[in-house]
């Protein structure tokens, strides 16, 4: 009789057990959190950060008129944190911030190439740790500590004025050198992606530094047009990190297969 009872019981959980199995398949949401310790939403987390970089934009105009135009130093605070071109504060934060998530993705990519040992897992390694440093230095504003070294030193003027914009063109020479073979091995759609992001980054960082440079040099920097070129500098530089990120959410969903994140 004990036996009987056993049995019965030990039938009964299977049957349960099998039923779970069901409704795991049968219920898209459930299985999706089974295989996915995380679900993105890429397309909110995109939006979300255009929607902070046009106000940040915004708030620096409007910083630059109450100080130029209005001769409002502050105006309780919102002047000085909200200026672009001014370190520790409410923009060179989000910048650091936004730079940083940049590099947490690429570490991602790394992972998986490293795990499949794709041929340039290394390349997706040094951009991830590349972009942290940026992060950083986005955050301290360490490269600027070389500009009156260099312009002691060689009395550069003009759109070198600025002089770590040297040491900047020489490593962004290298770095194309060096992730050459990689971007061609990129699909045709990820080049162009890729290609746009690089282009708006670098230019608001060295090309139109080069203009402010100039500018600074030949009029100094307390007006509001050289204020201008600093917003326009830095909200390329954002821009070109969000176009980065969004590209990035675009490959991990392609060609990854993590487990513990999902991105849709």
């Amino acid at each position: 009789m004990k036996d009987s009872t056993i049995q019965n019981d030990t039938s009964i959980l299977k049957r349960m057990a099998l039923n779970e199995d069901t409704v795991a398949v049968n219920e898209p949401g459930l299985q999706q959190k089974t295989s996915a310790g995380i679900s993105i939403n890429t397309s909110t987390i995109v939006k979300t950060l255009a929607v902070i970089t046009a106000i940040l934009v915004l708030f620096s105009i409007i910083g630059s008129f109450l100080l130029y135009k209005g001769g409002y130093d502050s105006a309780y605070g919102f002047v000085p944190n909200f200026n672009l071109d001014t370190e520790g504060n409410i923009p060179s934060y989000f910048s650091a911030l936004i730079l940083l998530f940049a590099g947490f993705l690429f570490r991602i990519v790394a992972l998986h190439k490293q795990k499949v040992k794709d041929a340039f897992a290394r390349h997706w390694t040094i951009l991830g740790y590349l972009f942290m440093y940026l992060s950083f230095d986005e955050a301290t504003g360490t490269h600027e500590r070389m500009i009156n070294p260099l312009r002691d030193a060689f009395e550069f003027t003009g759109i070198l004025y600025f002089s770590w914009v040297i040491v900047g063109m020489l490593f962004v020479a290298g770095f194309g050198i060096y992730f050459l073979k990689f971007f061609l091995g990129l699909p045709a759609r990820f080049k162009v992606r890729f290609a746009t992001a690089a282009a708006l980054y670098v230019g608001g960082a060295l090309g139109v530094e080069l203009l402010g440079g100039a500018y600074s040099s030949a009029y100094g920097e307390e007006n509001i047009t050289y204020s201008f070129i600093t917003t326009v500098e830095e909200g390329l530089e954002m821009t070109g990190i969000l176009v980065l990120i969004w590209t990035l959410f675009k490959y991990i969903k392609a060609y990854t297969n993590s487990t513990a994140l999902s991105f849709r």
